[in-house]
């Protein structure tokens, strides 16, 4: 990625479906007709990242929800993903605005992508009982964050929704606490509120933030206080997270993965938390390795 030149691509190391190219070439595409025809689409690479990971975790027949705060594009992204499941897509219509959920309806209709629900309740709202989610299997946590791994906070704000507020700040290069704690607050409750779904086996969790407060302390405080029912199988993170096919480097190692800012790329943090495999059922074999979505 380091060594394109004006006139060239590449695949990305870390997502399979994803090619980046030079600025020189990104500029032309915007008003190319592969991109007006949706032959190509342009997104952000720290959004790419995120479903990418999500990819390999979506089980047969399985929904997945997405949560926070995302673009048309990036449910695009994530009903192609699943589709190739045979499943289906939930959006919380509530808790976007009026004109978010015409953009999404509106892009969906015009790639013809059709596994895609739109649900009139809040995020909040939803519970285990609800007749929309007897297929979840995973969420995706996509929250309003700081933007502080962002090199130019501005475009994927503007695409992904982000909070303008913080942009004098970003400006200076620092965000006050009060605001990461504010956020960081919502950020909790969402992610409590995934991992509370008991059909549910994996939440993927992700960021475009530097601070530990929205990133690797908060996954930790809200899998501290997670109470999980006996019957259950807990809540862990485990890595790795990317599929085979990915050069995904030393993500191995870690279990939390960090796309670190630079000038080429945008950073981004993911989690991925599945429910715990006790040692008895691991060794009952494959079908149950796969049925926790390992």
């Amino acid at each position: 990625m380091t060594a394109l030149s004006e006139g060239s691509f590449c695949r990305d190391p870390l997502c399979p479906d994803t090619l980046v190219f030079s600025p020189q070439l990104h500029a032309l595409l915007q008003h190319s007709s592969l991109t007006s025809t949706y032959a190509l689409n342009t997104q952000d690479r720290s959004v790419c990242v995120a479903v990418s990971a999500l990819r390999p975790l979506l089980f047969d027949n399985g929904d997945v929800l997405a949560v926070g705060s995302f673009s048309a594009v990036t449910v695009a992204h994530v009903a192609v993903a699943a589709a190739d499941r045979s499943g289906r897509v939930l959006v919380c219509g509530a808790d976007h605005t009026t004109s978010q959920i015409d953009e999404i309806q509106e892009l969906l209709t015009q790639m013809d992508i059709k596994n895609v629900r739109v649900l009139s309740e809040a995020f909040s709202g939803l519970n285990e009982w609800d007749a929309s989610v007897q297929r979840l299997k995973v969420i995706i946590v996509l929250p309003q964050c700081s933007s502080s791994a962002l090199n130019d906070p501005v475009p994927t704000m503007h695409s992904e929704h982000g909070n303008w507020d913080l942009l004098p700040e970003l400006c200076h290069s620092s965000v006050s606490r009060s605001k990461i704690h504010t956020m960081a607050s919502q950020q909790a409750r969402l992610l409590a509120h995934a991992v509370s779904f008991p059909k549910v086996q994996t939440v993927v969790y992700c960021t475009r933030s530097v601070y530990p407060e929205e990133n690797e302390q908060l996954v930790k405080r809200v899998l501290d206080k997670t109470h999980t029912h006996p019957k259950l199988l807990p809540f862990r993170v485990n890595g790795p997270i990317f599929s085979d096919d990915s050069q995904s480097g030393d993500t191995t190692e870690s279990k939390f993965f960090r796309l670190e800012t630079s000038q080429f790329t945008n950073g981004c943090f993911i989690a991925r938390l599945s429910r715990q495999v006790r040692e008895r059922e691991r060794e009952r074999g494959g079908n149950m390795w796969r049925l926790m979505g390992k």
